[in-house]
């Protein structure tokens, strides 16, 4: 078994019916949707194998919410080996948990996801602005 079918295998298994599809685009790069109270999960097993978050980030679909991707890298493993976790959010409630307790990675993705898109995941200890000033107002913020 190669590594891109064990580590389907194991998110299968673990998520069961939480993971609604997975397609591979390119040779290394794969694509799972999954469902968003699993996403600390998937950031446990990651952690599991030691692949690297290398990146979080947002689509804006306009009225079907946004596309949260965190982008997971197993380079260290197989050469260019990358596994994106796609996550779906509505527009009337743009949260998901932060995986900032499972990984530190993320903490600055996070933030500056939050700073750019009206996406918001709870539990990030990183309060302050990265992009936008300090004194930017509340409710100009999405």
């Amino acid at each position: 078994m190669n590594l891109i079918n064990e580590v389907e295998t194991n998110l299968e298994k673990l998520l069961g019916s939480d993971l609604l599809t997975k397609y591979q685009k390119r040779k290394r790069r794969v694509y799972i949707r999954i469902s968003k109270n699993r996403v600390k999960d998937v950031a446990n097993y990651f952690k599991s194998i030691q692949a690297r978050l290398a990146h979080i980030s947002v689509i804006d679909l306009g009225l079907n919410g946004f596309d949260v991707i965190y982008h997971y890298a197993l380079d260290h493993l197989e050469r260019q080996l990358h596994f994106n976790i796609k996550v779906n959010i509505s527009r009337e409630e743009p949260e998901l948990p932060s995986v900032t307790s499972e990984t530190m990675e993320a903490l600055w993705p996070e933030r500056e996801m939050m700073d750019l898109m009206p996406v918001k995941f709870l539990g990030n200890p990183m309060k302050k602005h990265l992009w936008l000033p300090y004194e930017w107002p509340k409710p100009v913020e999405s």
